[in-house]
């Protein structure tokens, strides 16, 4: 069980991966869960890199994923979709209760450090047509858009 834990997690920041994400929207899916995403993209990060280094761009990934272990309710899943890229996964929640916690992630991540922000997209699982994948897609379709008009927001 230990080998598959590791598999399921993030190498750095030791949320969940990409892999398990898309393992756990087939489950949500089987089950008929209730359930809504938000894809989170830091925004800039790549300057961040650039100016700082890799080794505190990684540092920033892992306060941040810490940050928003804090902040979501226990019964959520994070995970690190790739790079500076993150999805949360609530479960059995409305859209305003999901709004209402990245909204508190915008106000610790201020308080943690005002110069990053994310840009962010929320999905439900209302919106998929033919499979629980696609609120993942919807949900970074939403957070583009966020970026487009001037990032550090959410878009739902």
């Amino acid at each position: 069980m230990e080998i598959k834990e590791q598999a399921d997690r993030d190498s750095l920041t030791g949320l969940f991966n990409h892999s398990k994400l898309f393992y756990d929207l087939e489950n949500c899916e089987k089950n008929k869960e209730n359930i809504c995403a938000v894809f989170i993209d830091l925004d800039d990060f790549k300057d961040i890199n650039d100016k700082y280094g890799h080794k505190f761009g990684d540092e920033i990934l892992v306060k941040f994923s810490q940050l928003l272990l804090n902040t979501v309710r226990n019964k959520d899943r994070v995970y690190r979709y790739g790079g500076d890229e993150f999805v949360i996964l609530f479960t059995d929640i409305s859209k305003d209760v999901g709004k209402n916690i990245i909204e508190r992630l915008y106000a610790a991540i201020r308080n943690f450090q005002s110069k990053i922000s994310f840009s962010a997209g929320l999905s439900t699982c209302d919106e998929v047509i033919n499979s629980y994948k696609e609120i993942v897609e919807i949900a970074d379709r939403k957070m583009y858009l966020s970026k487009k008009q001037g990032k550090g927001s959410l878009r739902e």
